[in-house]
Formats: C-alpha cells, sequence, structure tokens
C-alpha cells in the first residue's frame, strides 16, 4: 500500500514540477517583445466602429462619419493637387482605430470637386460605399 502512495505522490509531483517548468518557459523566455512609444507618437485607438461596418454595408443613405468613428484618432491635414489652370487645396480629416482583427482608415475631403480632365458633366460623390467593395474572408 505505502509504494502505491509513493507511485502516486511521485506522479502528482512530476505534473506539478513540469507544469511550473512550462510556466516559467512560456512566460520568462518567450515574452512578447514591448517597445518604449516616444512621446510624439501618434496612437490609434482600440474601438470597434459604431454602427459596425456590416450595417453601414448596407446603409441606402451615405452615413456621417464623425458618427461612426466618434473617438477614433483623428488627423487635420490639408491636400493640394495641381490641375491645368489652379492647384486645389483640400482640407482633410483622416480617422483611424483599431480592434482585435482590423485597422479601420476614413476621411472627409472637402473641396475635391470634379476631375477637369476627364468628363466634365459626370458627378462622382464624395462617399464611400461599401456596398461595391468585394468581401473579405479570413
Amino acid at each position: 500500500m505505502s509504494w502505491k502512495r509513493i507511485l502516486l505522490f511521485y506522479l502528482l509531483f512530476s505534473i506539478l514540477v513540469l507544469s511550473f517548468f512550462l510556466y516559467v518557459v512560456m512566460n520568462a523566455l518567450y515574452r512578447p517583445r514591448r517597445d518604449v512609444v516616444p512621446p510624439d507618437a501618434y496612437v490609434v485607438p482600440w474601438m470597434r466602429p459604431n454602427p459596425p461596418i456590416e450595417t453601414l454595408k448596407n446603409a441606402q443613405n451615405p452615413w456621417d462619419i464623425e458618427s461612426v468613428m466618434d473617438g477614433a484618432l483623428r488627423w487635420e491635414v490639408t491636400f493640394s493637387i495641381d490641375i491645368k489652370s489652379e492647384v486645389r487645396v483640400v482640407p482633410s480629416t483622416i480617422y483611424m482605430c483599431h480592434d482585435m482583427d482590423y485597422l479601420y482608415i476614413g476621411g472627409r475631403f472637402i473641396g475635391m470637386f470634379l476631375n477637369p480632365t476627364n468628363e466634365p458633366t459626370v458627378y462622382y460623390p464624395n462617399i464611400f460605399d461599401f456596398s461595391t467593395l468585394p468581401t473579405m474572408v479570413s
């Protein structure tokens, strides 16, 4: 009877030592790298667009990006577009956020207007249309 207890104790103790060894190896030797974030770096916030992209893809009307990406990192930038007779100045706002799977980037561009070198009668609205994008499969 005593050799069975010794064998059981040895087996349980071996499992405990092996699990402790694996814990130390996995957590001490293979730590994820943490880089120092410079003080002037942009930090993209963790968030999901609200409402979700699936809802926006099925929307009939253009939606307001301010409400969809509220809380996202925002850059106020100005683009200059050289055309034949002038330089167009396009004030813009770029939005960026991420979740576990995706990096979301959106933008609002004011003053893009029509392309003067191609069919001046055709009008393209300044909106994103998700219904024409292919479905991503992960």
